[in-house]
C-alpha cells in the first residue's frame, strides 16, 4: 500500500470495474463461488529427509556410548556407558549391556576412544607399565632471589650451562 492512493477490496483485483445493478449481485456471487472453486491449493515442497550423523570411527571402535533420549535431570550425563560391541549390522550394533546382548541403532551411538589401561585385557596377557620419561637431575640447581629451583628444559641445559 502507498500512501495516498485508494485502498482496493479484494473484490476489484480479481474482476474487472464494472457497475454493478442490485439485481447483478445473485450473478456476482456465483461467478465468486466459480472463481473460488477453480482455485487449486499450491503444490508444496516435500522435504528430504535427512539422514543421521555417523561417526566415522564408529565402525572401527570396540566401544560406544549410547545415548539417552529422554528428558534429563540436571547434570545429568546425556550418555550411557562404554559398552562392548558385539556384532555389527548395517543400521545397528550389537552392544553387551549388563550382560545382555540388546541392538542399538547407530544414531544413538558415539564411538569410545579407550586408553589400553582402561580396556580388561585376558588375566594371561603380560602387561608392561608405561614408561616414565626421567630428567636428568642437575648436580648444581639453579635458585631465584626467592629460593625457588629453576629447571629448564633438557633441550636448553646445555645453551644455560
Amino acid at each position: 500500500m502507498v500512501y495516498g492512493s485508494l485502498i482496493r477490496i479484494p473484490g476489484d483485483a480479481f474482476f474487472k470495474k464494472t457497475e454493478q445493478k442490485d439485481s447483478d449481485i445473485p450473478q456476482f456471487v456465483s461467478d465468486v463461488k466459480q472463481y473460488m472453486n477453480r482455485l487449486k491449493p499450491v503444490q508444496i515442497a516435500h522435504k528430504v529427509k535427512q539422514t543421521p550423523f555417523v561417526y566415522k570411527d564408529l565402525s572401527m571402535s570396540t566401544h560406544t556410548f549410547v545415548r539417552i533420549d529422554m528428558i534429563k535431570k540436571l547434570l545429568e550425563p546425556p550418555c550411557e556407558g562404554p559398552y562392548k560391541v558385539v556384532e555389527r549390522i548395517p543400521n545397528f550394533f550389537g552392544l553387551k549391556m549388563k550382560d545382555q546382548l540388546k541392538n542399538i541403532s547407530i544414531d544413538r551411538l558415539k564411538p569410545a576412544y579407550l586408553l589400553k589401561e582402561d580396556i580388561k585385557l585376558p588375566e594371561d596377557t603380560p602387561v608392561s607399565p608405561p614408561p616414565q620419561d626421567k630428567q636428568p637431575e642437575d648436580k648444581n640447581p639453579r635458585t631465584s632471589r626467592l629460593g625457588q629451583v629453576i629447571r629448564f628444559p633438557t633441550r636448553l641445559v646445555e645453551v644455560v650451562q
